[in-house]
Parts: structure tokens; C-alpha cells; sequence
């Protein structure tokens, strides 16, 4: 869970600075840096996971366009993330290994140059640093430091002994330390991957939520919606409550299906979702609409006990019913940890965006639910007597006297009011 993020150097994002909680919603028009911000959230999943180059090559726009551009026709050289993250109180590798941890909240910073060898521009790693956010403390998990001809990485084992450190050329690095930890070994290191590994953006192509799926498939949710029918089959065979609970939350959004369940197709060895009607009519997920899908999906990543991480999710009104957005975002922050609650579960944070003026007002209504409204916009910076535009994000409040000097802040009224335009 991502508790604060900085951005420099990365698209519409210089000296970039904002704190989340649980669930949040940003709005604002198109070309306002809405989705650049999760392209920054994403790259830095993709990162904690594989090289440089794989990672810049998923990302929206060419190598160039990721580092942010000048009004004179130059980029900045190099890009820096900043980021507050909770994890989990334990860690497991692949090999079942279990560590409970000492340290839940950490700081990550990672920065990315491009540089110049033989004629040739790669990006590097050029720092990171991992330390576990504790008042007046000196641990440090990962560290960059500065020598006379390079810089070295230094990935620390948990008992802190210098002398048994793994050393990499800052120079030379072409993936990060971070990526390169995937046992228990260093257990503290692990946690931030994992919690990193499951930052996603949610995707939801109804083409594929139409789709049946193999038997043998992945036992999680596509980002796309793929093998939602194999996922939903998994977890009824775990929990035998599961898809009468995924029932009752679809009908609450969705009057006209009373049930949802999953049917084997046992000759081309594949499950189907297949939806109930009130008069008793069975219908695939092939002539379901578009809403429909996008709901059912929705509800499943809710009650999945295996979905955990920070879930982005862009424009949730799209194919919704505005009579229904209500009930949505009820959904969306049942999505979302609520610390309030006793009930251990995986640390999950939903972030949304949205052009929708009736998600924002209707989201207001709801003085129970804990969330967080941004309102996204380009501001002008000038550089060299030119006009840069960058993003920026501010809390959206629903008063309008309740503007504090240490925070600028808009109103409700006027997001509405140019969403509307």
C-alpha cells in the first residue's frame, strides 16, 4: 500500500508530491496527468520485477517521451521515485518459506538516468535506497554509494553486516537490486517486491471477460479480465460459500441476476460463467453486458482472499447506469482496507479515475465511506522563457470555507462544475 509517492522527471511530473490512503479517487479532464500517474505506479511495479528495458517497453509511449519534455526539444536526464509503502506482517517465497517481519513501513528511491556510452543512450539505475521508516534509526536495507570513479549498490543482509553486503556498479546496473530478491533470505527486502509485484492496473476489455476459460489457467484475474471463470471455479473449491457470496453481492448491484455460477465444459476442457435470471433463465457471459461484466469482475477481486496490492483502476462509471453509481462506489470501497475493522486481510489500496461528475458529487453523499478526492490539472512552469506544463494533484473539499493555507485545496462545486464542461 502506497502511503506517500514522489515524481521528477517522469512524463507531467516535476517535483511531484502526494500522500494516499486506502481509497482514493482523482478527477479531471483528459490530458491532465490522471493516467500518467499510474503509468508511474505501474513502471515501478514492473520495475521491482524485471530489467530496465522490458519495463520501459510495456510502458504507454516511447523511451524518450517516458522522461519529461522540455519546451526547447530536450528531456530531463533522468527520472526519481520516492516512495512511503506499508507491507504485510509476513513474507513467503516460492519455496514456502515463511519470515514474520520487524518492520512494516518502508522508503523506497529509486532513480533512472540515460547516459551516454560509445555513442549510445541506455538507461541505468543509478540509485536506490531501501530503509524501513523508524524514528532516529540507521537501518538501511539497500544503499547507493558514491566513489570516485562510480558508484556501487549495496544490498545489506538482515544482520546488517557490512562485510557480507552485495556490491553492484551503479554504472552498469541495467535492473534493480530490489528485482533481484526473491527468497527469504533477506526477508524485509522480499516484503517490499511482493508488495510491489501486485501494484496493477485494472483493465477491465469486456471482449475477454466474455471469454471462457482453461481449466489449468492461472488461478488470478487477468488485469484484462482474463481467466475470471477458472479464478471464480478455484475459489468455490476452497470456499463452498463463495460463489453464494458473489451472488448476493452481484444481485445487489444487479436486480436481474439472481446468481452467478461457473459451469465445466468438460469437452473443450474449459469453465463458463454463466448468470441466472429471476424467471430462472441461464444466460453465458457472452451475451452479458458490458456493466454486467465489469460488476461481476468487481465483486470477485472484493471477495478473492488472494488479491492484495494497489488496484488502479480508470473511469469505473464506464457502462454503469448513473441510477447505480451509488451502489458502485460502495463496491469500490469495500475494495479498499478499512483499518477500522478487526478482520485481518491483505493491505489493499484502490485508486481511481474518473471524468464523471455524478461519481464525484454521489461519492460526497457518502460521509461514511473514508476516501480521498483529487482534483487533477496542468499547471504552467516557466523555463527559459517557455511555458512547461506539469501535473498536479489537490484535495478536493465539499465546503466551500474550508480552505487551508497550508493546503490548497478546490471545491466540490467547482470539479463539478468543469468536469460538466
Amino acid at each position: 500500500m502506497i502511503t506517500k509517492l514522489e515524481i521528477d522527471g517522469f512524463k507531467t511530473f516535476e517535483n511531484f508530491k502526494i500522500e494516499l490512503s486506502p481509497f482514493v479517487v482523482i478527477a479531471g479532464a483528459n490530458g491532465s496527468g490522471k493516467s500518467n500517474f499510474f503509468d508511474a505506479i505501474v513502471l515501478l511495479s514492473r520495475l521491482a520485477q524485471t530489467d530496465i528495458k522490458t519495463a520501459f517497453q510495456e510502458q504507454r509511449g516511447s523511451k524518450s517521451e517516458l522522461f519529461t519534455q522540455y519546451p526547447d526539444g530536450n528531456s530531463a536526464q533522468s527520472m526519481r521515485f520516492e516512495v512511503e509503502l506499508l507491507v504485510d506482517k509476513q513474507v513467503s517465497d516460492n519455496w514456502g518459506n515463511t519470515k514474520t517481519l520487524d518492520y512494516t513501513k518502508f522508503k523506497y528511491c529509486l532513480e533512472i538516468s540515460r547516459i551516454n556510452k560509445n555513442g549510445l543512450e541506455e538507461l541505468y539505475i543509478t540509485y536506490e535506497e531501501l530503509t524501513p521508516i523508524i524514528p532516529n534509526s540507521s537501518i538501511v536495507f539497500i544503499k547507493t554509494l558514491s566513489k570516485l570513479d562510480n558508484s556501487e549498490i549495496y544490498l545489506y543482509p538482515e544482520n546488517l553486516d557490512i562485510n557480507q553486503a552485495v556490491k553492484h556498479r551503479a554504472d552498469k546496473a541495467k535492473q534493480t537490486v530490489l528485482s533481484s530478491v526473491n527468497n527469504t533470505t533477506f526477508p524485509h527486502v522480499l516484503a517490499v517486491r511482493e508488495e510491489m509485484r501486485h501494484w496493477k492496473c485494472l483493465q477491465l476489455n469486456p471482449l475477454t471477460l466474455r471469454q471462457t476459460s482453461a481449466i489449468q489457467m492461472n488461478e488470478l484475474i487477468g488485469m484484462d479480465g482474463s481467466n475470471l471463470p477458472t479464478t471464480l471455479a478455484l475459489r468455490a473449491a476452497d470456499d463452498p460459500f463463495f460463489m453464494t457470496d458473489l451472488s448476493r453481492e452481484v444481485n445487489n448491484l444487479l436486480p436481474n441476476i439472481v446468481s452467478v455460477s461457473i459451469e465445466k465444459d468438460k469437452h473443450l476442457d474449459q469453465y463458463v460463467l454463466v448468470s441466472t435470471s429471476p424467471n430462472g433463465s441461464k444466460f453465458s457471459s457472452q451475451v452479458l453486458s458490458e456493466g454486467s461484466l465489469r460488476i461481476i469482475a468487481l465483486c470477485a477481486f472484493k471477495l478473492d482472499p488472494l488479491h492484495k496490492g494497489v488496484l488502479c483502476l480508470e473511469e469505473p462509471e464506464n457502462g454503469i447506469h448513473p441510477f447505480k453509481l451509488e451502489q458502485m462506489i460502495q463496491l469500490l470501497s469495500d475494495l479498499a482496507t478499512d483499518f477500522q475493522e478487526e478482520a485481518e486481510i491483505p493491505l489493499r489500496q484502490l485508486i481511481v479515475n474518473t471524468h464523471s461528475p455524478v461519481l464525484i458529487a454521489d461519492l460526497f453523499k457518502h460521509s461514511d465511506i473514508d476516501c480521498q478526492v483529487f482534483y487533477a490539472m496542468l499547471f504552467s512552469r516557466i523555463r527559459k522563457k517557455q511555458s512547461l506544463k506539469l501535473t498536479q494533484m489537490v484535495p478536493v473539499t465539499n465546503q466551500d470555507n474550508d480552505i487551508s493555507e497550508a493546503v490548497r485545496k478546490v471545491t466540490l462545486s467547482e470539479v463539478k462544475r468543469y468536469l460538466e464542461i
